[in-house]
This record gives C-alpha cells, structure tokens and sequence, in this order.
C-alpha cells in the first residue's frame, strides 16, 4: 500500500514540475495580481488565501524534494510558484463568489424581505387608521347621543309644564335657547350643564306661574304630595324623574317643618 501512494506521488510530482515554467510565472504574477486587487477590503479572506498559500508551499516543496531530483533550489522555485498562483486563485475566488452569490441570491432575498416588511407596515398601519376611524366614530355617536337625551330631557319637561308656563317661557323661546345653548355644535358636557339649568329653569318658572296652595294641615301636606308624585311617576325620562322625586321630597320636608313650627 505504501508503495502505490509512494507512487503516486511520485506522478504527481513529476507532472507538477513538467510544468511550462513561463506559463506557470505569467498564471501565477496575474493571479496574484488581481487577487491582490480584488481581496484588498476583505482582511480575513487575505489573511486565509495566505496560510493557504504557506500550506500549498509546504506540501508541493516536500513532494517535489523528496520525490524527484531532490533540488533544494528547484524545489523552493517551483513550490513558491504554485503558492503564488494557488493564493491569487483563492483572493480572487472570495469576491467573485460573493458578487456573484449576491446579485443572483442575496439582493434578490433583501429585496423580498424589504418587499415583505413593507406589506406588513402598510396592513398594520391600514389597521390602525381603521381602528382610528371607528373609535373617532363611536365617540362622535356616542357624544351625539348624550346631547339628544338632553335636549330630550329639556323637552319633556316643557311638554309636562307647558300649559302652566307658555304665556312666561313661550315654546320659541325655549326652542331658541336648545338652539342657542344645546346644539350639536356644543360639546356633549356643556350641553348636559346647560341642560340642567334649563329644567331649573323650567321649574323655576312653573312654581312662578303655579305657586303651590297653602297647606293649613298635615293630611293637606300628604295629599298635596301624593298628587305630585303621580304627576312625576308619569315623566318617562328616569333622570328626570328621579330629579324632580327629589325636589318634591325637599318641599315635603319644608311643607311638614313649617307646620310643626306654626303648631308650635
């Protein structure tokens, strides 16, 4: 077995050095040369083409001393010409496989990737702009509806009071300040505060046009209240109602106080 790869290379290294030596120069200085010039942004893959280039030296001078006319001299010039070469040929390979590599895989992959990633920005941000619409749309029903009840609230209460309190508060006039006061052009915080002045207002003017009849006697006082209550239990708009529940039971409260204090 040691024979034949003896042999072996023997062939080798005979073929190697019945190289055209001139050929092998020119190949070599060329290979050196544009290797140089392309390798010379690129300080790892120069520093890897040199000790592969050390390696190549090393194994082609032992093959070509030990296996043919065992010249130091020859050995060194031929071994050092195809480290040259061999090294011009790896500077020169790195870059031109990465260009190459590049323009046919990895510009067409940054260009998919960019592709991607800007279909992906443009559904999230239809997305959001989508998002923004709706909740823009939900406040702005949300706000009309707040301003409808109150202007609703207002209205039945006129209707309740409105035969008392026409020839005082006259229906255009009222219709003016919902105009004025509660419109949509208001946001929907100040039209509920001027809402309730309004039914303040109305009430104001109601017990202006109807004052409440002296009450001489508690069964009076009870009577007096139980009516008012049916009165106000027939209101639909439960804010309201339980508004006006409250005023009543305050002037019940004022009604029974006085009579206890005239009786005392």
């Amino acid at each position: 077995m040691f024979d034949g790869i003896s042999r072996t290379l023997g062939e080798a290294a005979r073929s190697l050095q019945r190289t055209d030596g001139t050929a092998l120069f020119i190949a070599a200085a060329v290979a050196y040369y544009v290797g140089q010039a392309l390798v010379r942004e690129w300080p790892r893959h120069h520093a890897a083409g040199q000790k592969i280039g050390v390696c190549v030296f090393g194994g082609i001078f032992v093959l070509l001393f030990f296996h043919t006319t065992h010249d130091y001299l020859a050995a060194v010039i031929w071994a050092a010409l195809w480290a040259v070469l061999i090294t011009g040929i790896v500077w020169a390979a790195g870059p031109l496989l990465y260009g190459a590599g590049d323009l046919l895989v990895f510009r067409p992959l940054r260009a998919i990737t960019r592709g991607v990633h800007a279909m992906h920005e443009h559904r999230v941000a239809e997305r959001e702009r989508r998002y923004a619409e709706e909740t823009e749309r939900l406040r702005h029903a949300q706000n009309q509806l707040r301003r409808t009840e109150a202007r609703a609230a207002c209205e039945r209460l006129y209707c309740l009071h409105e035969s008392i309190i026409a020839s005082r508060f006259p229906r255009d006039r009222f219709t003016a300040f919902l105009d004025r006061y509660l419109g949509d052009d208001h946001a929907p915080e100040e039209v509920e505060t001027q809402a309730e002045e309004l039914k303040q207002l109305i009430e104001a003017h109601r017990l202006k046009a109807d004052p409440p009849a002296k009450l001489a006697s508690l069964g009076d006082i009870a009577a007096w209240f139980e009516e008012q209550k049916a009165q106000i239990e027939q209101v639909n708009d439960e804010q309201l109602r339980r508004t006006l529940l409250v005023q009543l039971k305050a002037k019940y409260a004022e009604a029974i106080a006085r009579i206890l204090e005239e009786a005392g």
